[in-house]
């Protein structure tokens, strides 16, 4: 095994003129960005602005997955899409974001110092390491101390004062030491608040799980309507592809469970699961399927007559999340093959698949 560190594209597209500009209207401003973080907090661009200026800085606001906003009209700030940060960050006071491993290594090769702020998962580690080395500081808390947020973020960006990239793109000059909570006693470090965040995160997961197969169950093995149901959101939708059945709305989801699925479920349904990947917003299931057509599947084929045939195919199922709940069910079949194998295709015009899975 050979240790290669980072892989690096170079990009080679030029920033746009009104960021160019921008830059060139003043002294390097200090970026601030969350990359797909989606929720870093309501109001993380006000906190970060208002603590940047108070060090007499300009403000480089990224927009992100979380659409970050300007909070005036006032010409020190100004705000970004997706731009290049090679070209970008060589030309920063600093670097404020979540960790996320592009952003670290491409700053850290600008030599910009950096303030970190984590959002999830292992991001306060590389945080609480590179303030060790001397490349910045970290913000241990993330976005969970309530109240104490905003003040320790803006003790964090203390760093950001004229002084603070004496030594240019080299790295040299001030290095700023560890910054600790009251609360955060030696030796547990960012490290410490990443394992703990990331073993909640895994739970919540397996929390969606145990939704996910609560209602599986409850509708494909116990054939149970009602438990079926209540693990979905209020206004729920669910779709087969590529027959397009389903519903939208929990009165429309709940009649196609009733009148097309429940009472035309196979004898024989059965599910192997293959793989199932979860994050925090959806579930993505790939199974096996098999049974043998022994009645009409209007949920499924409508129009065909049973063929008594077996039947074998891969379905993959994706799933969305709202607090818990289930809101959308999209079901992919592979329909060529599943009507190739019940020999189906003349009836309801589809075009067979050039080879076909065999059924075991």
């Amino acid at each position: 095994m050979v240790q290669t560190g980072a892989w690096i594209l170079p990009d080679q597209r030029p920033l746009p003129t009104e960021l160019a500009a921008f830059l060139g209207a003043g002294p390097p401003p200090v970026y601030v960005g969350f990359g797909s973080m989606r929720t870093p907090g309501d109001d993380i661009a006000r906190v970060a602005i208002e603590a940047i200026r108070g060090q007499g800085r300009r403000v480089l606001l990224a927009r992100g997955w979380a659409g970050l906003a300007l909070v005036d009209d006032r010409d020190d700030c100004f705000a970004v899409g997706e731009v290049n940060q090679q070209a970008l960050f060589g030309r920063v006071a600093a670097v404020v974001h979540h960790s996320g491993a592009g952003t670290t290594t491409t700053a850290t090769r600008a030599g910009a110092p950096q303030v970190v702020v984590p959002q999830w998962g292992d991001q306060p580690g590389p945080g609480h390491q590179g303030a060790g080395e001397g490349r910045g500081r970290d913000d241990p808390h993330g976005r969970g101390d309530g109240g104490r947020e905003a003040a320790d973020r803006r003790g964090q960006l203390a760093i950001l004062r004229p002084s603070a990239r004496a030594g240019g793109r080299s790295g040299a000059g001030t290095k700023p030491r560890s910054v600790k909570s009251p609360g955060e006693t030696a030796g547990t470090g960012g490290m410490g608040r990443s394992v703990e965040v990331t073993t909640a995160i895994a739970q919540f997961m397996r929390d969606l799980e145990r939704v996910w197969d609560q209602h599986r169950d409850a509708l494909l093995v116990r054939r149970d309507l009602a438990a079926a149901v209540a693990a979905m959101a209020d206004e729920p939708s669910v779709t087969h592809i590529p027959a397009l059945t389903g519903g939208t709305g929990r009165q429309a989801v709940e009649r196609f469970y009733a009148d097309q699925v429940l009472p035309y479920l196979p004898a024989d349904l059965t599910l192997t699961r293959i793989s199932r990947t979860v994050d925090r917003w959806r579930l993505v299931e790939e199974t096996t399927v098999s049974f043998t057509h022994d009645r009409e599947l209007p949920w499924l084929l409508p129009g065909a007559e049973p063929t008594f045939r077996r039947a074998e195919v891969l379905v993959i199922a994706v799933a969305g999340f709202h607090r818990m709940k289930i809101r959308s069910v999209r079901v992919l079949w592979d329909y060529a093959t599943l009507t190739a194998q019940l020999n189906v295709t003349a009836q309801l015009g589809v075009t067979a698949p050039v080879a076909t899975a065999p059924v075991r």
